[in-house]
């Protein structure tokens, strides 16, 4: 009888012994998988918390014309982008007309460039310009479109 209970009590030592080894081992790989899981959600947070690309902004860059001595614009927009690139769309403007912002007794004057007649003069005196926008308008800064004009006659005007 004692061989019996003594196997009774090994066979249940066995099993509770079996049970918390299988059981450690679930917790582990839970806790394995927890990680996994944080570590996957932190690079996502990440990536969600980036500020996304405006496909719609536009991207102006200026470029100093010697023969005209103007400065000219060209428009980009955000084509598409991934994690390693970004493809620009020049634009093209729709038959927008092209002005030249340049100085008249010392304001700001707008005229056409297709024949440089003159289009506005504005209340807008050249100093009120920084430095570098100075140097442009000195030059002849080209602007398309009576959108964009009108932006940047807005920005200094009082």
């Amino acid at each position: 009888m004692k061989k019996i209970i003594s196997g009774i009590g090994f066979f249940l030592s066995a099993l509770v012994i079996g049970n918390g080894i299988v059981s450690y081992c679930e917790v582990s790989g839970l806790k394995e998988r927890i990680q996994d899981l944080e570590t996957e959600s932190d690079w996502i947070g990440k990536q969600v918390s980036a500020v996304p690309f405006n496909q719609n902004k536009k991207y102006v860059f200026e470029s100093y014309d010697e023969k005209s001595g103007s400065v000219k614009q060209q428009v980009y927009r955000i084509h598409s982008y991934g994690e390693n690139q970004i493809v620009l769309q020049k634009e093209e403007p729709d038959n927008q007309e092209v002005f030249l912002i340049k100085v008249k007794d010392d304001y700001l004057a707008v005229y056409k460039k297709a024949d440089r007649q003159l289009f506005e003069t504005t209340n807008i005196p050249i100093e009120a310009l920084p430095s570098d926008e100075q140097v442009q308008v000195l030059a002849g800064k080209e602007v398309t479109g009576t959108e964009a004009l009108y932006s940047f006659l807005e920005n200094y005007s009082s």
